[in-house]
């Protein structure tokens, strides 16, 4: 009987090793440095962002490395914000032609019933603002594919939001080579 329970419980811990789970891309960022969450079959890795999760202004996570045809994806929690496209140099400052999801979010409390998404076509950094008033100067800036070795890194961008004086300029215009969409919800607790 000894024998018979101790090999059954080999088995069974040999079978838990060779278990394979998937773990979070290498990102970070937000209250308790929350990793991004991925979901769906390679290659469209969706990255989950949740912007003013808990009443903060922050993204959730604030910096995200993604592969080419990786999804970014916001979701948005109380209060109304948004996600506009920056320039690096200007961090407040909708970039010419860069993608700006509206405010169309706005819930008094959980999550909005839709979301803003993009896909990545390449690597080149994309830096982004809420551009709700001074949601921006508070910090409530993030980055994909930062070059940490450029000197244009998160920290350095953060820092730069933050010396800026007012309220968030926001363009007319929305398109570009980011070509973001609203959808509905498709987890609505997800990132929450």
């Amino acid at each position: 009987m000894f024998t018979a329970t101790k090999t059954l419980a080999t088995i069974l811990l040999a079978a838990a090793a060779t278990t394979v789970s998937a773990a979070p891309t290498a990102t970070y960022g937000g209250a308790g440095k929350l990793p991004s969450r991925t979901t769906g079959d390679e290659p469209a890795i969706t990255h989950t962002v949740a912007a003013g999760r808990g009443g903060l202004l922050e993204f959730q996570p604030f910096n995200i490395e993604a592969e080419v045809g990786s999804v970014i994806e916001f979701h948005f929690g109380p209060l109304s914000h948004s996600v506009v496209q920056s320039s690096f140099e200007e961090p407040c400052v909708q970039l010419p032609g860069g993608f700006n999801s509206g405010f169309n979010f706005g819930v008094d409390e959980g999550q909005a019933e839709n979301v803003y998404q993009f896909t990545i076509k390449d690597k080149t950094p994309i830096w982004f603002f809420c551009g709700r008033a001074a949601h921006c100067s508070t910090g409530m800036v993030g980055s994909v594919n930062q070059v940490v070795d450029s000197g244009n890194t998160i920290d350095a961008f953060i820092a730069k939001a933050r010396m800026f004086q007012g309220n968030a300029t926001l363009l007319d215009e929305s398109a570009g080579d980011v070509e973001g969409r609203v959808l509905p919800n498709p987890d609505p607790l997800a990132g929450f």
